[in-house]
């Protein structure tokens, strides 16, 4: 055994404790980079391995008027189809104990099919009779037996079974939010014929695997029917939420493991170079001795190679618990996809290189500084060993002592204070986007200026519906219609949802960004604005099956609903029509009376259902409900780091002290001397970070907020007086407790041993 090797050996054996704690950042580190890869990518996988095993329509075509199916298929003949499914959805209501409650009604020809839009069979059978039906999962129970009404006819139909239909992924998921869901509703398959003959009604929806051809022709060739709106695979919610996910995994965590990284980059700077500063007269006894400085680099490189590779290793096996876990959860959210994980060692790879580069780095540096010196300087190295006795007005000798610690060397200090005040500020990054997203989320949901929505079985006259629903209760009505479809600006396109009215200032209250609430153009979600890079003034091509229209770019809001359009019923004159609207926003004299004003409204037969403004608010903070537990994780998460780098920060300063705990006992000071200056020191480290990890926090929550923004939505962020005091008070609470370690380590201090060992 070489006597490099030896040495590496002795000083392991010497700061076991500070090498464990920086192999655990290092994991950590390695871990959430490694998991935020392949989370994403094993999201992709088991979504795309279920989106094609279940057969997801590339096309959903919408009518706002009932055709024949000889009049489709002569629409379709130009198409290259592969498949395609002829429909009638209809809007009615379903009776769930005892009261009638909205319901989406799907006639289709056959449950069976495999080669479009599959069933996957939960529970049950599939219907085989035309008085039987099934239900997607995730609605409410409606028994064994559903009574439904239809265009005011009366329907009774068998539950035989529970379905998962891969365009009904998200039914927990409330209409009109960040993704659009269908809000927990009841939605029944039931056959074709049976649905038809109850309504009256025509195919209205059309569901199409097309083999090649680009949007616009598509549009094109369907320029024949009264479509209503085109959903190409690609912007259906499925895949839109699926593929946030997968952003959201693959932007997020990596991008905070950074910090992780240059963090545990820090702590193993400190340790390595306190490390070798004290072997300094070793390393020039080995350098006369005629040993070569590379060699000794190369020893003092192999602990640096240890802590990777313990750190490496937990944070592979770390990084893959994550993985499983957290892919777990998402595709459990996303309708409970199957988790298919893909043999993929890239993303472990990638977090080990960058990691193996930090430390490494980390680890030679140090080194390199020492072996500069020649031999006489590093053999005349001597280690500070007194006790500064100056004690200030109103401070004892041991808080004197902790201060002095602390700040015995100004360069080091300000690293570890910088390296502590990063994580704490990490920590704090969430609780300010928690801050953040609470306000901005608050705002947007008491933005409705409405109290009641309703939603018509088919389009209805404007005046008829104003008069129809107007009465003593009712202080303003809106009529509202919303289209879904593409649009296109320089070179890009994107899906969207257009909301067009004769009063659209009266819906909402606007958080405006750029521009001005002009509604004779178009104002526009900031998400869809970047995503389409364009701006105000900028002209939007609106395609709607075979209806084109062009909209300036008036106005740019915050919205939650990232690919809204709001214009006037004027502009869109030739894709709705004239006076015409799918539904009505009512806004009540008093918001107390929505509960009787549904009551009165809900039998009427031009209803398909109503929302009041309530559940609309519920389901957005539900939204943000469902993100605590991550935004928590995360803040704790952080914590423990902080507290693990001002742990190896004090025990590394506190283990080079060792003649100073000596000569204080020897003294006959008690030891509660020792652990009050140890207290203070730990106590002021954390006050000092605390104190800088409060514009730390600000500034990392900008940082996750614009990668939110590239992968989930906007969030505007400010922090509050309340959210600073937490930072500060949390930080100081969780750093503090890092003194027990060199407590612990100065109580079982041999004093004999270490006057022989420092004064031989």
């Amino acid at each position: 055994m070489s006597l490099t090797f030896k040495m590496m050996l002795r000083r392991l054996r010497g700061r076991k404790l500070s090498l464990t704690l920086s192999s655990f950042i290092v994991a950590w580190a390695l871990a959430m980079m490694a998991a935020g890869l392949y989370s994403s990518e094993a999201i992709e996988t088991s979504a795309s391995s279920y989106l094609d095993d279940s057969r997801m329509p590339d096309l959903l075509v919408s009518l706002y008027e009932g055709r024949t199916p000889e009049e489709i298929n002569s629409a379709l003949a130009s198409l290259p189809v592969q498949a395609y499914d002829l429909r009638l959805k209809e809007t009615g209501q379903v009776l769930v104990n005892g009261s009638w409650s909205q319901a989406t009604i799907i006639g289709i020809s056959d449950p069976s099919r495999t080669d479009i839009s599959r069933l996957t069979l939960l529970e049950g059978r599939l219907f085989s009779t035309p008085s039987e039906g099934v239900v997607i999962a995730g609605g409410k129970d409606i028994g064994g037996t559903a009574q439904l009404l239809v265009n005011g006819t009366s329907l009774s139909v068998d539950i035989t079974g529970v379905v998962r239909s891969p365009e009904y992924l998200f039914n927990e998921l409330q209409a009109g939010a960040i993704i659009s869901g269908s809000g927990g509703a009841t939605i029944i398959y039931i056959p074709l014929p049976t649905l038809m003959s109850a309504s009256g009604n025509n195919i209205n929806d059309i569901a199409l695997m097309v083999d090649g051809g680009t949007r616009e022709e598509i549009a094109a060739s369907l320029v024949s029917l009264p479509v209503s709106s085109m959903t190409f695979k690609e912007d259906h919610p499925t895949v839109v939420f699926i593929d946030m996910g997968a952003s959201k995994m693959a932007v997020m965590l990596p991008s905070i493991s950074l910090v992780f990284v240059l963090i545990g980059g820090v702590s193993i700077f400190i340790t390595m170079y306190r490390m070798v500063v004290s072997d300094s007269r070793n390393i020039g006894v080995l350098m006369s001795l005629g040993m070569e400085r590379w060699r000794i680099a190369v020893t003092y490189l192999g602990m640096g190679m240890v802590t990777l590779l313990v750190g490496g290793l937990l944070g592979v096996l770390l990084g893959y618990g994550f993985t499983v876990a957290m892919t777990s959860l998402a595709l459990q959210m996303m309708g409970d996809i199957p988790v298919v994980l893909p043999l993929s060692p890239i993303p472990f790879l990638i977090g080990f290189v960058i990691t193996a580069l930090v430390v490494l780095t980390a680890s030679l540096v140090p080194v390199l500084f020492v072996l500069r010196q020649d031999i006489r300087t590093a053999l005349s190295y001597v280690p500070r060993s007194h006790i500064w006795a100056w004690k200030g007005r109103g401070r004892s000798l041991s808080t004197t002592l902790g201060m002095r610690n602390l700040l015995r060397e100004p360069k080091r200090a300000v690293a570890i204070m910088i390296a502590v005040g990063l994580t704490v500020g990490a920590a704090g990054s969430w609780l300010v986007l928690l801050d953040s997203s609470t306000s901005y989320i608050d705002g947007q949901s008491s933005s409705y200026l409405w109290d009641v929505s309703i939603s018509f079985t088919s389009p209805r006259d404007q005046s008829e519906a104003m008069e129809r629903f107007g009465d003593e209760m009712v202080a303003r009505i809106m009529p509202y219609t919303i289209l879904s479809g593409l649009a296109s600006h320089d070179g890009r396109s994107t899906g969207i949802v257009m909301t067009s009215s004769p009063d659209m200032g009266g819906i909402r209250a606007w958080e405006l960004r750029s521009g001005s609430l002009d509604f004779s153009g178009a104002v526009i979600a900031k998400k869809l604005a970047d995503e389409l890079g364009g701006g105000t003034g900028s002209v939007l091509s609106l395609a709607f099956g075979g209806k084109n229209i062009d909209l300036m770019v008036t106005g740019i809001v915050d919205d939650l609903q990232t690919d809204a359009v709001y214009t006037s019923n004027e502009m869109a004159l030739s894709i709705i029509g004239e006076d015409v609207c799918q539904g009505i926003y009512v806004s009540l004299n008093s918001g107390q009376e929505a509960s009787s004003y549904i009551s009165t409204v809900s039998s009427d037969p031009w209803v398909a259902g109503v929302q009041p403004r309530e559940d609309v608010v519920g389901s957005v903070h539900d939204l943000l409900a469902s993100a605590l537990s991550l935004f928590y994780g995360f803040f704790v998460l952080n914590l423990l780091i902080a507290l693990a780098v001002a742990t190896s920060a004090v025990v590394v300063s506190a283990s080079e002290r060792d003649l100073e705990f000596t000569a204080v006992s020897s003294l006959g000071l008690p030891r509660s001397f020792t652990i009050k200056s140890l207290l203070v020191e730990a106590a002021l480290l954390g006050m000092v970070s605390s104190l800088l990890a409060v514009p730390f926090a600000l500034l990392m929550a900008q940082v996750f907020a614009g990668l939110m923004e590239e992968a989930v939505f906007y969030i505007p962020v400010g922090m509050t007086i309340a959210a600073a005091l937490t930072v500060l008070i949390v930080g100081w609470a969780f750093t503090t407790p890092s003194a027990v370690w060199p407590i612990r380590w100065s109580k079982r201090l041999d004093i004999a041993r270490t006057l022989r060992e420092r004064l031989q």
